[in-house]
Parts: C-alpha cells; structure tokens; sequence
C-alpha cells in the first residue's frame, strides 16, 4: 500500500500534465487559426481573430458536434482512469491526454477548411 503523500504527488503530477498539454494545444490552435487567416484580405487583424477562435470554437464545436464529443470524451475518460487505476498500464493515462489534445486541436482546425 502506498503513502498517501505518494499518491498526492502522483495525481499532482497527473494535473500538471493536464494543464500543460491542455495550454499548449490552445496556442497550437491559435497557431492553426492564424496560418489559415493571416493571408486573408477579409480579416482584418489575424492575431486577435486566432486568439478569440483558437479559445471560442472548440467548445463551440463540441456542442454543435455533443454525440461525437459524448464518445470521444468517454473513450478518453476511460483511458485516463485505467490509467491511473491500473499499474500494469500506468501509459495510458497520458495517451488520453495526448489525445484530448489532438481532439481540441481538430476541433480548431475545422473553422479554418470551411465545412
């Protein structure tokens, strides 16, 4: 049985990884948004549209899109907490992560092709 300091520090950790990946795929999206705008004669101010959309339309999309969200959200859930429950595949708490930040980064992605 661990300490119960070990296991505080362990999901400190966890958070931690969260809040890093979960910014840095914010500034990848608003990277995604300005590179696909920054060429355009109808805006005006390429730097200010990515910032608003890189934060405003993945959680937008994921409420015009909730039954995909709904799936991905529980796949990833699920992966995270075997992850941490789970010694034997302790990984798979990270890959979750990792793929929520690919899932935000598609979902800032989408405005920029036009569909």
């Amino acid at each position: 049985m661990s300490k119960p300091s070990s296991k505080l520090s362990e999901h400190r950790v966890v958070l931690v990884t969260a809040l890093f990946t979960q910014l840095a795929v914010t500034l990848a999206g608003m990277a995604v948004i300005y590179s696909c705008t920054s060429g355009s004669a109808y805006v005006k101010n390429p730097l200010s549209n990515a910032v608003f959309w890189g934060i405003i339309a993945p959680p937008g999309l994921m409420f015009v899109w909730a039954h995909v969200t709904v799936m991905v959200v529980g796949f990833l859930s699920v992966l995270f907490f075997l992850g941490l429950r789970w010694r034997k595949v302790r990984f798979l708490w990270f890959i979750g992560i990792l793929l929520w930040g690919a899932w935000w980064v598609l979902l800032t992605y989408i405005p920029c092709t036009g569909d």
